[in-house]
């Protein structure tokens, strides 16, 4: 992505979020962790670009989930 507002802070918060939200999710699969946990970051990404009246604000975020001791 890149060329947005403040990339830096996008990113750092992304990630604060994502894993305060995938570390909190008590009884909920992997699968719902992670996708709570994206689009709990996007909401607090764009969320602070209001608060700082930036425009567009955004990060990438990548998630690998490793299950077990599958190795393929």
């Amino acid at each position: 992505m890149g060329g947005y507002a403040l990339g830096n802070l996008a990113s750092s918060l992304a990630l604060d979020i994502f894993f305060d939200t995938f570390y909190d999710s008590d009884g909920a699969n992997q699968f719902q962790k992670i996708k709570s946990g994206i689009q709990n970051a996007n909401l607090g990404v764009y969320q602070t670009a209001q608060k700082k009246s930036v425009g567009r604000m955004g990060t990438t975020i990548t998630v690998a989930n490793v299950y077990g001791k599958i190795y393929i």
